[in-house]
């Protein structure tokens, strides 16, 4: 897989393509690339099941975490979509997994743009007495009251005219 989008980018890049060969070599990397993040799904969700999901624990410093994926969620927000840093409280370093925290947060960011048209999502956390509490806010459409307790379940669909779910708040939940 890596092969086959690496050298769709490359084509990209380096050959001279017609509008529509380029237009059709951008479909393959874009489904490549949605393809890559399902099979990286698939074997993190096995790896958690089979009790083998290693952590790297470390020091975070919180606000540029969020500052970063805040800066590279901001070039995949549809134009009427802005994302805002929400982070008065943030100032400071955790001891945590940084790779799987920002794997959670990307995947509430995902789906706030998936399902937000126009507006803003709010990105952020706070201190609560029991520990931290990311957040990921946005004014999509919204789910209905009875489709909450199924939010986290795999590839759960509420609307059959937009996309699920997929596998990535099963992962965060996991």
């Amino acid at each position: 897989m890596n092969s086959i989008l690496g050298l769709t980018e490359l084509i990209l890049d380096k050959a001279q393509l017609s509008i529509r060969n380029r237009e059709r070599l951008e479909v393959v990397l874009k489904s490549g690339k949605r393809l890559m993040g399902l099979i990286n799904d698939i074997l993190d969700l096995s790896k958690i099941e089979a009790g083998k999901l290693e952590l790297n624990m470390g020091r975070v410093d919180v606000f540029e975490l969020l500052n970063n994926l805040m800066q590279m969620y901001s070039m995949r927000v549809k134009d009427d979509v802005r994302i805002i840093l929400d982070t008065p409280e943030c100032k400071f370093s955790i001891i945590s997994e940084k790779n799987r925290l920002s794997q959670v947060i990307t995947n509430f960011l995902n789906n706030a743009i998936k399902f937000t048209q126009k507006g803003s999502i709010r990105l952020g956390c706070n201190k609560k007495e029991e520990g931290l509490y990311f957040y990921v806010t946005d004014t999509g459409k919204g789910i209905a009251e009875e489709n909450i307790p199924k939010v986290f379940d795999r590839f759960s669909k509420f609307d059959c005219f937009s996309q699920g779910n997929g596998l990535g708040l099963s992962i965060s939940k996991s």
